[in-house]
């Protein structure tokens, strides 16, 4: 065709029209696709042909045009005559009746929303567009909102920037007494007891950071209020920053608490008086003498261990006095170092284990503190170690009295405590994994020694590796009365 034949065409009308109709079809973002149906001898849609598709379909569909255009759909795409696809095209191809609706593809295991209609008769066209994942996310949040309206917890989605209440599940509405619409009204600082409001920006700025759990108050709409453990992290939900709050109310666990202290507490004191009978009876026997070895032996199994229950007892009333916040101390000048050496000798009378001592004390080692208290997180910290310690290692205390504070160490060679039971140690009742000898506590050792060097404005940690043993340490500050 001569050049100028080529102007002419590419300025006519016809031509811009086609320059136009393939600029949009090579360009549009929805896919495309022309095809030709196919008919039995009744004039049954069986099959269609492909005569034009454009790019968007080969990215959405993964199908090449040079492979495809003039071949039938059922050799491209095995298993497609079984999605009914055929059928509804063939009607707008031979009624000329366009049609709209969505539809997943099994063979392409994909989601569609398409448009189909008839340019010319026996052809159709269709537009169509992915929303795979469109779909996808939304089956998610279906199955999400679900999760959280059966969840017995309360969920509450909470904008960091104001603490407005965003989102909150069936458990929300029933638990603080609000209709929905109201509930999402508040800010979580309105569902507080107003003496806990003053903690709510540390909490919130540390949930967003790293994630928190906390215990506080919260309030219903009658003004009652309930205990909660909050479990809150930071996430961006729609361009803003939402801290996601899983609230567990506390109120029967508390009351389950409260009942099993009391009965702790009342059979602890029923129980002294006989234990105290006991070892006073067996101390009279050792004193007498005149026993032979076997009785010797005997009467020394039986002064430990009713010294050992007499410990259990202690312990339970120091839990019980904790809880119930009846705690109290009477602090005298000590000298620590004489202190822990008295500890270790009473450790080792009633276990008979080897324990090496290491003191550091370069200088004089004086702290104000209540010895009683002291003497017991020293018994329970070496009773821990002595429990979770491996047969024949001794376990050392290191004792470094520093300008402001005494740091006492512990440490064993036993199988170390796993990261996940590390948090938890200093939980009431709670045992980190089976101990390497038989003489099992209750889980209230560490939990009372916490208790202890808090009240004394000290600190308590422990550093531990799988399979190298742990370090029990706690530091109490120097300083005389006055």
């Amino acid at each position: 065709m001569p050049s100028s034949e080529k102007r002419s065409r590419a300025a006519s009308p016809t031509g811009r029209a086609e320059q136009v109709y393939r600029a949009l079809f090579d360009h549009m973002l929805n896919a495309f696709a022309l095809h030709e149906i196919v008919t039995d001898d009744c004039g049954t849609p069986v099959d269609y042909l492909f005569l034009e598709v454009n790019a968007a379909f080969e990215e959405q569909t993964g199908l090449r045009a040079q492979d495809i255009i003039g071949k039938r759909v059922t050799e491209v795409i095995p298993g497609i005559g079984d999605t009914g696809l055929i059928q509804i095209y063939g009607e707008v191809a031979l009624t000329g009746e366009p049609v709209r609706f969505d539809q997943y593809v099994e063979p392409l295991h994909r989601h569609y929303s398409i448009s189909a209609f008839s340019p010319g008769h026996s052809q159709f066209a269709v537009i169509f567009s992915d929303i795979t994942q469109h779909v996808r996310a939304k089956d998610s949040l279906k199955r999400y909102q679900l999760l959280a309206d059966h969840a017995r917890e309360i969920i509450l989605f909470v904008r960091l920037a104001d603490g407005r209440i965003v989102e909150a599940n069936e458990a929300a509405v029933r638990a603080y007494g609000y209709r929905y619409e109201e509930l999402l009204t508040k800010t979580i600082q309105e569902l507080r007891a107003p003496e806990t409001v003053g903690l709510a920006s540390e909490q919130m700025a540390r949930a967003d950071a790293e994630g928190t759990l906390f215990e506080t108050i919260h309030c219903r709409s009658d003004g009652s209020v309930f205990p909660v453990e909050v479990s809150s992290l930071g996430t961006d939900v729609g361009g803003e920053r939402i801290l996601l709050s899983i609230v567990r109310d506390m109120t029967e666990r508390r009351r389950a608490e409260k009942q099993r202290s009391d009965f702790l507490h009342m059979a602890a004191h029923e129980m002294k008086t006989p234990l105290a009978t006991l070892k006073g009876y067996v101390q009279i026997l050792l004193r007498l003498g005149g026993h032979d070895e076997r009785e010797r032996e005997a009467l020394g199994v039986l002064d430990r261990q009713t010294k050992r229950l007499a410990r259990l007892v202690q312990r339970l009333l120091d839990a019980s006095r904790i809880q119930s916040g009846e705690w109290t101390i009477s602090r005298v000048d000590v000298d620590f170092c004489k202190l822990v050496e008295e500890a270790i000798g009473a450790a080792q009378d009633l276990e008979r284990v080897p324990i090496a001592l290491t003191l550091r004390c370069e200088r004089p080692c004086i702290v104000f503190v209540d010895q009683e208290q002291v003497r017991e997180v020293l018994l329970n910290v070496l009773d821990n170690a002595i429990r979770y310690g491996s047969e024949g290692n001794p376990v050392t205390v290191d004792v470094e009295a520093r300008a402001d504070e005494v740091v006492v160490s512990i440490q064993d060679n036993g199988p170390g405590i796993r990261p996940e039971d590390r948090a938890r140690l200093f939980e009431a009742w709670y045992q980190a994994a089976p101990m390497v000898r038989p003489t099992a506590g209750m889980g209230l050792g560490l939990y009372v020694s916490r208790a202890i060097v808090d009240s004394h404005g000290g600190r308590i940690w422990v550093e531990s590796e799988e399979g190298k043993g742990s370090r029990f340490s706690f530091a109490l500050p120097v300083r005389r009365r006055g």
